[in-house]
């Protein structure tokens, strides 16, 4: 005879106010007994095994939903991995062009230091010939005075002698000096310009082989072709007209 744990209803063998059962009677009744006990023990397992199995289920329940929580935010950063490596690479690939462009800068900053220092010796040069060529003129210009000075004095002497003879030159005479005046001083006059000329065309050569020696000179030179260079320029050519 089965019955629920609630409906138990112990057995006393040691009642002696009932008639004694027969001896198989009480085996079965104490094999009844160890029946329901283990029938009472295994409802008792049998309730905790279910209730671990709904909280097991319930935990593997939030587990699953763990795990595609996980696997969605896996999904979220492969795709932000995927997005950082196309940043990265493309970083890369700035970082690169940038050191190409600061090695392109340095060869081209080392390339001007170096003009640089040549344009200033070229710049010391043409500064040194253009005084030379300054103290060239003025050295024409003295000889020029000189020759100025000198051809006053000769018309200074002529005068002199005509104002002597004027009295009463002879004609052949007064002729010949006026021919020997003007052989005199047409010769030495062009002489004069010649020379000059020669200085002119000199400085115009030195100048001009100068200014097209380099493109870089041409900037170094452009302080030369102002006012002063016209001033001396109109002189020269004053000189030799």
């Amino acid at each position: 005879m089965r019955m629920s744990s609630g409906q138990r209803t112990p057995v006393s063998i040691s009642d002696t106010s009932a008639p004694s059962p027969p001896l198989d009677s009480l085996q079965e009744a104490m094999r009844d007994l160890l029946e329901l006990e283990r029938l009472d023990r295994v409802l008792h397992d049998d309730g905790d095994l279910r209730s671990k199995l709904k909280l097991a289920e319930s935990a593997n329940a939030e587990v699953d939903l763990a795990l595609k929580e996980t696997q969605y935010k896996l999904e979220v950063l492969q795709v932000e991995y995927g997005k950082l490596a196309k940043a990265n690479k493309a970083l890369t690939q700035w970082r690169d062009d940038l050191q190409l462009e600061r090695e392109e800068l340095v060869a081209a900053n080392t390339m001007f230091t170096k003009r640089h220092i040549v344009d200033g010796a070229m710049k010391e040069e043409l500064e040194t010939k253009y005084l030379g060529v300054c103290a060239q003129l003025s050295d024409v210009q003295n000889k020029y005075s000189g020759a100025q000075v000198e051809i006053g004095e000769l018309k200074a002497q002529i005068a002199t002698a005509n104002s002597a003879l004027a009295d009463t030159p002879p004609q052949d005479v007064e002729d010949d000096h006026r021919v020997l005046w003007n052989s005199q001083t047409q010769g030495y006059d062009q002489c004069l310009a010649l020379e000059v000329s020669a200085h002119v065309a000199a400085m115009r050569s030195l100048y001009f082989s100068n200014v097209h020696s380099s493109n870089r000179s041409k900037d170094v030179c452009s302080e030369y072709q102002g006012d002063s260079w016209n001033e001396t320029h109109t002189t020269l050519r004053s000189y030799s007209d």
